[in-house]
């Protein structure tokens, strides 16, 4: 881990449900070497996971569980014999050390030679980070010669080291201890919905894990970059793991031959969106097969690719879904179906038109992990319920459907292409999407 500097000042972000199905098939990347900076538990998490299936949690457990499983994918949390013990509260000690790592100064507080703390309840795995936190006088004890190692760390002091990483200086007036947490909702750091918990419920790692998760996508202090793009242009952070986790926005057609910039999307015309200038996931057609398919056909699309626009215009006017959008997601997520050859080995066999994976999801680099249906019209089922659970349609959750990660907690969690982007996949996803949708719109 590199050291970024020893004041955070050198340091120069919107997730709220994470899915993990819609990862684009086609640009997943090797990792070139461990995510090895943020929000990372190791030490005080220990270094075996153990596997708890989706059945076996509920529905609220689950969704802190897939922020767990993002970074258990890069190594960074990798959980204790007994799992994440995400229902347990997270302390003092363990809070220091995500702050060391959230400042880049893991490598220098564990090699450096700093003088001993003073502290006689810390414990001795930790005392690297004592010393190095005591001398740079990153925090303080609960008296002369205690730590309080063990004591429970509160949401408030969380979001502290949040904030401090993030570049704010609670001690020069940036904010006050006693309100880091409505500070952070002023900042769009954390969400009115996380706020509400962090206020009434008890602070477990549940919340340090969709807390910690959110403040990569956070804007540092005085900067427009976010704490994980900064990380990867200071080349702390691995630029593809970042993309990879959903960070960072993608760069994706540096390196792959015969797909369109994606970068930027026109403005969809008004009456193609809402009152509030988003654009609906649900409605009719808003072109027709015809005018898909030439822009299909303009973009390169075999003849098995273009075969899946009726399946999409038959399922998706069952559901209320626009297939155009439907199907140019489907473009974006397979590379206009497997034109350029997927790393994670998924290829048109698996007729998964969406990365969706297994229910008990995995890395985005193994195949073993997405789903593998019967059929393209199978695939398109699933893919279109998924998009329908999101989008709220009446009925769903659905009983019986194909897809893999009908989940009932993303029910209506997205109605818009642009709530897709944090959600379905990586930052800039909506742009991606809508690009494409507007080229088809562009060809009526």
């Amino acid at each position: 881990m590199k050291a970024v500097g020893i004041i955070f000042e050198k340091f120069e972000r919107r997730v709220h449900q994470v899915d993990l199905s819609g990862v684009c098939l086609y640009r997943m990347n090797v990792f070139k070497r461990l995510f090895s900076l943020f929000i990372v538990f190791l030490l005080i998490l220990g270094s075996t996971k153990t596997f708890i299936s989706a059945e076996e949690m509920s529905d609220s457990d689950y969704e802190y569980y897939t922020y767990a499983e993002k970074l258990s994918e890069v190594g960074v949390f990798v959980g204790t014999g007994s799992g994440y013990e995400l229902s347990r509260s997270p302390n003092r000690i363990e809070g220091l050390i995500i702050l060391i790592r959230l400042l880049g100064q893991e490598e220098e507080a564990l090699t450096g030679d700093y003088k001993s703390n003073p502290f006689r309840d810390v414990p001795v795995w930790a005392e690297k980070y004592a010393d190095y936190a005591y001398e740079k006088g990153l925090t303080i004890g609960t008296s002369e010669t205690t730590f309080g190692s063990l004591d429970e760390l509160t949401s408030h002091s969380f979001m502290t080291f949040i904030l401090r990483a993030l570049g704010y200086d609670d001690g020069a007036g940036d904010f006050n201890w006693s309100e880091a947490l409505e500070f952070s909702e002023s900042l769009e750091i954390i969400d009115s919905h996380l706020f509400e918990q962090l206020k009434s419920q008890e602070f477990l790692r549940n919340h340090v894990a969709k807390v910690s998760y959110d403040a990569l996508l956070a804007k540092v202090k005085n900067s427009e970059d976010t704490l994980a793009s900064h990380l990867v242009r200071i080349d702390a952070v691995d630029h593809d793991i970042a993309v990879h986790i959903g960070v960072l926005s993608s760069d994706l057609v540096a390196n792959l031959d015969n797909l369109d910039d994606l970068s930027g999307a026109g403005d969809i015309d008004s009456s193609y969106v809402d009152e509030n200038g988003q654009t609906p996931l649900l409605g009719p057609a808003t072109a027709s097969q015809e005018t898909l398919t030439l822009w299909a056909v303009k973009k390169g699309m075999s003849q098995e690719g273009l075969d899946l626009i009726p399946i999409y215009y038959e399922l998706c006017q069952t559901k209320g879904l626009n297939p155009v959008i439907q199907y140019v997601q489907m473009c974006l997520e397979t590379g206009y179906l497997y034109k350029v050859k997927s790393q994670s080995g998924v290829d048109a066999s698996y007729h998964n038109p969406c990365g969706l994976k297994i229910s008990e999801g995995g890395e985005d680099y193994k195949a073993m992990t997405f789903m593998k249906f019967d059929s393209w019209y199978d695939g398109i089922d699933a893919h279109t319920d998924h998009s329908a659970l999101y989008a709220g349609v009446s009925g769903y959750p659905k009983a019986d459907t194909k897809d893999p990660r009908h989940f009932s907690w993303l029910l209506g969690r997205v109605k818009t292409v642009e709530g897709l982007s944090g959600t379905w996949a990586e930052a800039d996803y909506h742009i991606k999407v809508l690009k494409l949708y507007q080229e088809v719109l562009d060809m009526k």
